[in-house]
């Protein structure tokens, strides 16, 4: 196997697995130099009329709806509907984006069990090891369950454990870079402009944000307290992480 960090990419399941999800000095550096090139400005898109998030519908599928209940079942409803809007702001912004070909059912699925990690039921990994591993290895489990093939497996496990780098890319994976644009803009308002103001009430419309901002902070610092060398620690203590999720009006 290549050396975590280097040749396997941070963030992927493979390095999440071999790692721990603990991040170098190296790693870190690069998710440094990842971020302030984030910061760029970026020409904002307009999406209008390009796709309503009041119309999209989850998938209607076993797995589809089994992960819903699961995430019901062991989330509170803050949790829940962070996945659930993460999702609709994914499709919403890869409509922006112009992508039409991803697997929906995996985007989904990966949305609702993202944060596993950060419940009572799946939040006992190894001690100092990453949740979204936990959420991962949780989100797996289930689909493996509804026979799903071990490379769509794999897919849905890195889908999440990307979701905490700073920067996804396409080649990362098209349902891992979707999904990274959605919780961004659910959590700190990343590309929050590409959307009408119509458009984002119309996804707090269907899920609010129930005090998002003050419980997902306190569940995030535990796990930063948890897994020091992780990227949740370091989102805190080296991009205020804390201070950019207060700085977006949307987040309370």
């Amino acid at each position: 196997m290549d050396a975590p960090g280097e040749l396997v990419p941070v963030g992927s399941y493979v390095w999440a697995r071999a790692t721990g999800g603990r991040l170098t000095t190296r790693d870190r550096l690069r998710e440094l130099a990842r971020a302030i090139r984030s910061r760029l400005p970026r020409r904002a898109a307009r999406a209008f009329d390009v796709l309503d998030p009041a119309t999209i519908r989850a998938p209607d599928s076993p797995l589809a709806r089994a992960a819903e209940q699961l995430c019901r079942e062991v989330s509170p409803d803050w949790l829940t509907n962070h996945g659930l809007r993460s999702y609709l702001y994914a499709r919403a912004l890869g409509a922006v984006d112009g992508i039409t070909r991803f697997d929906d059912e995996l985007l989904y699925v990966a949305a609702v069990l993202h944060d596993l990690g950060l419940t009572e039921r799946y939040g006992h990994p190894t001690a100092g090891t990453c949740f979204s591993l936990a959420s991962a290895d949780g989100a797996r489990e289930l689909a493996a369950r509804h026979g799903w093939s071990e490379a769509r497996l794999d897919t849905l496990a890195a889908t999440i454990t990307y979701h905490l780098n700073v920067r996804v890319t396409l080649d990362d994976g098209v349902e891992a870079y979707l999904f990274n644009t959605g919780v961004a803009l659910d959590v700190v308002g990343s590309r929050a402009r590409e959307l009408t103001p119509a458009q984002r009430d119309a996804v707090l419309a269907r899920h609010p944000r129930t005090g998002f901002r003050d419980a997902f902070l306190a569940r995030y610092r535990e796990t930063a307290a948890a897994a020091p060398a992780c990227r949740a620690a370091f989102h805190l203590r080296w991009l205020r992480f804390g201070r950019l999720v207060r700085a977006d009006p949307t987040s309370a």
